[in-house]
């Protein structure tokens, strides 16, 4: 009988002590807020900033902005660093860092280049200008398959097809509306202009801003406070504009 009240008295304590555990990990687990997802937010917005009116069209010398968002949902501050290109060249960059939560909204202003908007002449496809077309391939359009493409024209001369194994591109004229229509497979359809200039048959079209969001451990970082990785963007943006 005694043994029994014993054991009775351990096995009461026992139970005391996990209702009391019970309760301080329910208190825990409700003060204590939960870690979400960690992730950076990365957006453009067009003109008054809204997620529409981008610049689409620009003049040589003429000007065209745009708002660059970036949120810090990271659960730690994050050095960033926010790169502008065209044709893999660089044209604006600017250092951030955030607080967990904390975002910053800046204008980026470029400047549109007389002759950036030159690709190809077609009557140089396929001789002198293939690299310049395959390099507009690549490099606006991600077709990284195009290196060592073969580059036929149809027989009436108004279909350039770039061939690859299973791949294909092709880029159609049509006389009558001065344009030319490019084909991407899984990658949509562009047109691109035609001009007759000094007896060449000229294309010009949209070209593809990339904005590029790199970022870094603050927290591991030198001196500088910007350890950021900057070869392998974490994030990626693309505009398309015509340049005049």
């Amino acid at each position: 009988m005694k043994n029994a009240k014993t054991l009775d008295k351990i096995l009461t304590v026992i139970l005391i002590i996990a209702i009391i555990t019970a309760a301080a990990l329910t208190i825990y687990v409700i003060i204590t807020p939960k870690k979400g997802e960690e992730f950076t937010e990365f957006y453009i917005l067009g003109e008054g900033g809204n997620a529409s009116k981008y610049p689409s069209s620009l003049s040589a010398g003429e000007e065209g902005t745009v708002i660059v968002g970036v949120v810090n949902h990271e659960y730690e501050t994050v050095a960033y660093l926010f790169r502008a290109e065209i044709e893999n060249k660089t044209f604006g960059e600017k250092e951030i860092q955030l607080a967990h939560n904390e975002t910053v909204e800046f204008p980026f202003t470029f400047t549109a280049r007389k002759g950036m908007a030159y690709l190809f002449s077609w009557n140089e496809v396929p001789g002198n200008d293939s690299e310049r077309l395959l390099s507009y391939l690549r490099a606006d359009h991600d077709l990284d398959w195009v290196e060592g493409a073969e580059i036929i024209k149809s027989a009436d001369r108004k279909t350039i097809y770039v061939i690859k194994d299973e791949n294909l591109s092709r880029i159609t004229r049509d006389e009558r509306k001065e344009k030319v229509t490019l084909k991407t497979r899984g990658g949509g359809t562009f047109n691109l202009k035609v001009k007759r200039e000094n007896g060449n048959l000229n294309v010009y079209g949209t070209r593809k801003l990339k904005f590029l969001l790199f970022k870094g451990n603050s927290s591991e970082s030198g001196n500088d406070g910007m350890n950021i990785n900057r070869t392998a963007p974490y994030r990626e943006l693309h505009l398309w504009i015509d340049f005049r």
